[in-house]
């Protein structure tokens, strides 16, 4: 299985911790850093997820090689993986299992996961519990990655 660069809204592509603080607004804050770069880590989150949750099937990241031969690659495409100024952590996309040479999907399926509410201080969440939560939260993606893989035909075919 070869998983592809996770999606990301172009916002949450900074070293800092972004906060959605409503529909319009965004806090970012300065002192709360990435380690790496976000979506990098996280599609290296998931992969590494997957190969933990699915031991019988071997994980790639891209690039892979052009003749890995492969049971289906993983397509994420996050909208929305953030603290929010209500308390909550919130992932909202999708996730595709595509074949191993076409783009039309096998699996195409809408996430929509929640954590909290944390405790809100004048300055938020605290940027421990939110990144704490947000890791769960890639957990719980991966967790219905793996199921919907589990489902594939042995071959990664339709039937």
């Amino acid at each position: 299985m070869g998983v592809l660069p996770v999606r990301l809204p172009g916002y949450l592509d900074r070293a800092q911790l972004v906060t959605e603080m409503d529909d319009h607004r965004l806090a970012i804050d300065e002192y709360a850093r990435w380690a790496e770069l976000l979506p990098p880590a996280v599609t290296r989150t998931v992969a590494e997820n997957l190969a933990i949750l699915l031991p019988e099937t071997r994980v790639l990241q891209y690039p892979w090689r052009a003749h890995e031969p492969l049971r289906c690659r993983v397509a994420v495409d996050l909208r929305v993986l953030a603290p929010q100024g209500d308390g909550t952590v919130r992932l909202e996309g999708r996730f595709a299992l595509l074949p191993e040479a076409e783009e039309r999907p096998l699996v195409i399926r809408p996430v929509a996961l929640r954590r909290g509410p944390l405790p809100v201080g004048k300055q938020g969440i605290a940027s421990g519990p939110a990144v704490e939560a947000m890791s769960e939260l890639l957990a719980d993606l991966s967790l219905e990655i793996a199921a919907g893989v589990r489902a594939l035909p042995a071959d990664g075919v339709r039937k």
